[in-house]
């Protein structure tokens, strides 16, 4: 049976102008589960029913875990494909990005304790933390599309996620 396209439901965003531009992936159907997984990232009974454990079919028993303990799992590797590769600058935009994702999903930290330890305002972190999601939801996009058990594509390749997030800047 083939999978559905989950970024087929995607809203068009309509800039001032009347000019279309391309959907955000965090706003596909498939980009809100992953937010709202995100956001439940320690209650692995809220996990357990997240429909991303049928979306990459995980199963009970694997390694001794639970389709939520997958899940999870596979929540943090996502984060961690957002890590700048190299020693870029300690404050560029893409390594902010991923601090603010471990800050806010890891460690679950507030937003304004986000805003305070990385000395950025209320716009700033929404801009960043928007940005960063789009790179989560990219990847787990090419993961319910590889086929090969959630595990990426190519990944010799530059894969759409790293795309996207060095588009970021």
């Amino acid at each position: 049976m083939a999978r559905p396209n989950v970024l087929a439901a995607s809203r068009t965003v309509t800039k001032l102008g009347g000019a279309e531009s391309k959907p955000e992936p965090r706003t596909s159907r498939l980009g809100r589960l992953v937010v709202d997984a995100l956001a439940s990232l320690h209650d692995l009974r809220a996990l357990q029913t997240n429909p991303l454990v049928n979306l990459l079919a995980l199963n009970d028993g694997r390694d001794g875990q639970s389709r939520a303990e997958q899940l999870r799992i596979s929540l943090l590797d996502a984060i961690e494909e957002t890590r700048p590769q190299g020693n870029g600058a300690a404050g560029s935009p893409p390594r902010r990005r991923y601090k603010i994702l471990k800050m806010r999903y890891f460690d679950s930290m507030e937003v304004k304790d986000i805003e305070k330890a990385l000395a950025i305002s209320h716009s700033e972190y929404y801009r960043d933390i928007r940005a960063a999601l789009d790179c989560v939801v990219t990847f787990w996009s090419e993961r319910s599309t590889s086929g090969k058990e959630g595990r990426p594509a190519a990944p010799s390749a530059a894969r759409p996620a790293e795309l996207v997030c060095r588009s970021l800047g």
